[in-house]
């Protein structure tokens, strides 16, 4: 540290003596609705991890270590590294695990046959002993006081050692020596991780298990596996270790697979079939596992010889839900695939809800019961919930309580706890709720589509009586009247979407208004025609996906407008075809899940593509010869060009098919005669220039024409997809620099330092054709 001591009149430098981190290793903070892409890269494979890999440690540096037992080294890949940047080859033999301080020092596993764990100072290749063990280290760790602890899994215990004492020896803190089951034994323990309160966490392998050890005792707690209620049955578990909030992550090594623990309690991430395998989506014996500081988890792969990357798909804490992120060109295979049928959801399904990790519920009708599949499951659950009549709709907070439409017959809406069987009334209504939402201010939403109204109510505030939302009650097609109202949705700034069913349009309602808007469909101004609109979510955009139900498809927005996405060539019972949907959510790889209501079936429609600089980068290319002003208004306005080879610096960009445009020496420049060869027009050549006015449009730089006696206003047509822009010879002609009075205003939009690009409105005016009178 560098201080300016001003009264001594010098500069003092203090050295550092000590740097003692809150943490020795990487705990991302995640939400209850964190995913991963399932998929996983494949970081290391057997040519530099070697075979049956084991020890893989990622520092909080993101530098990552493994642990080569074919070879005797430790290869080392620096933060953003795709190759190794140092391989340390020490006096190691078959070393199991390793540890890698916040300062560089690497500890490593050599007790197999040597019977000591050794330690490489930073960028060293010299190691010295630190502690000596009985045997192998099948777990390293050194928590925030600097003491190492090593799990000696034939021993059946875990030793530890202060590394700032000088003697090698070791001091147990768990295990007794001997294989057993009760709270103070353990069967060849593996994974180990030290809490910041020093309380000690063991993968007991050969139980099934994973013990806590609070600091100072020998006597364990169980956490996890061993038949323990409220747990995850494991199989010979081995790596552990926790998030930021203390919830554990365990390779359930067995199971080929790797758990999370969160508030809703287990649930698995990776290799969830547990069947073996060696695609991206399976492990085959996992044993260790790490978290870079983006979330990003590394697992040694043991029996797939590599190791395996699984990537941060989403860690959004504001919502119960998944909200992807869309590019103007993504798709969707038009084939989907039978998610659930009439034998498990029953007859005419009408909500789907998708929890941010990937559970899916469905309401059974039928048999008035929710249907759940966990990610990655295709084995359902039925869900029994006492005096369910008739459920339309459901909403998952993000504390894991179910909200469901219980208005058929009881005419409320209820909570059922997480993890608990109670029921508590939250709303009362007057009929089946066919939307419900929850905000992210804990306000409840119930579409009431035979009332048409939508009523919301604040949770927790001491009463069940909701407050009108939208609608007066009456069915109408005023801007503060609903018709038969079904799907809902509640953006983050509280804006309330509804998809308003019988008016054939989505109705947005302003935070604190009654009054709604027209955005789509009968009454806005896209000109975009609905049949009875039954569903509708956002995207993390903010653009809407609609369920058009008699229409049978959905239909999306994007900065291009409106479009069909899936079931758009009618409906019908095949794959590619819809019957009256009802609803569809995503799930976190923004797929996209359809109550296929007269088909009786849920739809899986799954992401094609997603790739919004693939797209860019073809449309640059494509377009690779014009000056740099002009790809914003082809990648960014949908600006239409020529050929770039063929255009000329000065060219009107005029809309297709050409009207017969101008005549009679209609005002251009005669720069612009040249244009024969762009777009299949011919302009006359212009003697005296005259002036065209264009129509004002709003929000732009204004430029005036000045008034010329013999000219009357000439308009363009008006052009029904297509921007117009005229380009303008530079330095800009001097008759746009000057002012008039009592002339129409010409429209010069900025555009990147060219200020001769005239942008004029869309749509514009109708043509107006006149001939110039001359005195």
């Amino acid at each position: 540290m560098f201080i300016t001591d001003s009264n001594n009149h010098r500069i003092q430098k203090f050295y550092l003596t000590t740097n003692i981190y809150s943490t020795t290793i990487n705990q991302p903070s995640f939400c209850p609705s964190t995913t991963w892409y399932i998929n996983a890269t494949t970081f290391a494979n057997s040519s530099t991890a070697g075979t049956y890999v084991y020890g893989v440690f990622v520092s909080i540096n993101n530098t990552i270590y493994v642990a080569n037992q074919q070879t005797n080294t430790i290869i080392v890949w620096y933060d953003g590294s795709i190759n190794p940047d140092r391989i340390i080859a020490g006096s190691l033999s078959t070393p199991y695990d390793l540890f890698a301080t916040p300062l560089g020092d690497i500890y490593v596993d050599n007790g197999a046959h040597n019977g000591r764990v050794d330690k490489f100072s930073f960028n060293s290749n010299i190691s010295t002993s630190v502690m000596s063990v009985p045997n192998l280290c099948a777990g390293i760790f050194i928590d925030i006081s600097n003491t190492l602890y090593c799990s000696a899994y034939t021993s059946h215990q875990i030793v530890k050692k202060w590394l700032n004492d000088s003697v090698l020896t070791s001091t147990i803190v768990a295990g007794n020596g001997t294989a057993g089951s009760t709270a103070t034994t353990l069967n060849t323990p593996i994974g180990i991780f030290v809490d910041a309160q020093v309380n000690l966490y063991v993968a007991d392998t050969l139980n099934s298990r994973v013990q806590m050890f609070p600091i100072g005792q020998l006597t364990g707690i169980t956490l996890a596996g061993a038949s323990v209620p409220g747990t995850i049955t494991l199989n010979q578990p081995n790596g552990i270790t926790l998030d930021g909030s203390g919830y554990l992550f365990i390779a359930d090594t067995a199971n080929n697979r790797i758990i999370g623990s969160g508030p809703y309690g287990f649930r698995c991430l990776f290799g969830c079939t547990t069947i073996a395998g060696s695609s991206s989506s399976q492990l085959y014996y996992p044993v260790t596992l790490s978290f870079d500081t983006y979330g990003n988890l590394f697992v040694a792969d043991r029996y797939n010889n590599r190791v395996q990357k699984f990537i941060l798909a989403s860690n959004s804490c504001s919502l119960s839900y998944s909200q992807p992120t869309f590019c103007s060109n993504s798709s969707w295979y038009s084939n989907a695939s039978t998610f659930a049928s009439s034998g498990t959801i029953g007859s005419l399904p009408y909500s789907i809800f998708i929890n941010g990790i990937n559970t899916v519920y469905v309401p059974n009708r039928v048999s008035n019961t929710i249907i759940s599949w966990p990610q990655g499951s295709n084995t359902s659950t039925s869900n029994t919930y006492s005096n369910l009549s008739n459920p339309y709709s459901l909403f998952m907070s993000m504390t894991g309580d179910i909200y469901i439409d219980n208005g058929y017959s009881y005419g409320r809406v209820d909570k059922y706890i997480f993890n608990a069987s109670n029921r508590v009334t939250v709303m009362n209504v007057n009929g089946s709720c066919y939307g419900l939402f929850i905000d992210i201010n804990n306000n409840l939403y119930c579409s009431l589509k035979n009332l048409h109204q939508v009523v919301k109510l604040l949770l927790n505030n001491g009463t069940t009586i909701p407050t009108i939302a939208a609608g007066n009650g009456s069915a109408g097609s005023l801007s503060n009247m609903l018709n038969s109202p079904q799907g809902i949705y509640v953006d983050s700034n509280l804006n309330l979407y509804i998809a308003d069913s019988a008016n054939n349009r989505i109705q947005f309602v302003q935070t604190g208004q009654l009054n709604g808007v027209a955005v789509v469909g009968a009454g806005s101004s896209t000109n975009f025609i609905l049949n009875y609109p039954t569903g509708i979510v956002l995207d993390a955009n903010g653009y809407l996906f609609i369920v058009d139900s008699y229409n049978h498809r959905i239909i999306a927005s994007s900065y291009y407008g409106f479009r069909c996405i899936v079931g758009c060539l009618g409906g019908g019972s095949t794959a590619s075809q819809l019957s009256f949907p009802q609803s569809m959510a995503f799930d976190s790889y923004g797929n996209i899940y359809v109550t296929d209501r007269n088909n009786s079936r849920v739809q899986q429609f799954t992401l094609q593509t997603n790739n919004c600089i693939k797209h860019n980068c073809f449309i640059f290319q494509q377009y690779r010869s014009l000056p740099p002003v002009l790809l914003p208004l082809v990648l960014q306005q949908q600006v239409v060009l020529p050929r770039a080879a063929v255009v000329p610096p000065q060219v009107a960009l005029l809309p297709r098919p050409l009207p017969v445009l101008l005549r009679t020496a209609a005002v251009l420049p005669l720069v612009l005669q040249q244009v024969v060869a762009v777009l299949q027009v011919a302009l006359p050549r212009v003697a005296a220039v005259r002036q065209v006015a264009l129509p004002r449009a709003a929000a732009v730089l204004q430029v005036a024409l000045p008034r010329v006696a013999a000219v009357r206003q000439v308009a363009l047509p008006r052009a029904a997809a297509v921007l117009q822009v005229a380009l303008l010879p530079r330095p800009p002609l001097a008759v746009l620099l000057r002012a008039a009075v009592a002339v129409p205003q010409v429209a010069i939009q900025r555009a990147v330092a060219v200020p001769q690009v005239v942008v004029l409105p869309r749509p514009l005016l109708p043509v107006l054709l006149h001939q110039p009178q001359h005195r």
